[in-house]
């Protein structure tokens, strides 16, 4: 995606609404899919950002877009939720070990 459809995240992407997540990448590795849920919906986001505030295993920041009216949602996102991260089924086994 060209750098004009928005602003670079940590990958060197342009971030775009949907779906992007900034994480903590001490704790989430940048790439990786998650299923995300929060009140009683849920969906699946890939960690493409990370930022100097987003500290600990359940900070997360979504991408809301850029401009006044974007900004304006954002500042007011303050929702509790949840989240996995999906791994493929051997990968899975061995991080229980």
């Amino acid at each position: 995606m060209p750098a004009a459809s928005g602003p670079l995240g940590a990958l060197g992407q342009s971030a775009t609404t949907d779906p992007n997540i900034a994480v903590d990448p001490d704790l989430i590795v940048l790439a990786a899919p998650l299923w995300v849920e929060i009140g009683e919906s849920g969906r699946s986001v890939i960690a493409r950002d990370t930022g100097s505030a987003i500290k600990g295993a359940q900070c997360a920041d979504v991408f809301r877009g850029t401009g006044v009216v974007a900004g304006d949602c954002a500042g007011r996102m303050r929702d509790s939720g949840r989240w996995v991260t999906l791994l493929p089924p051997d990968r899975a086994a061995r991080s229980l070990v």
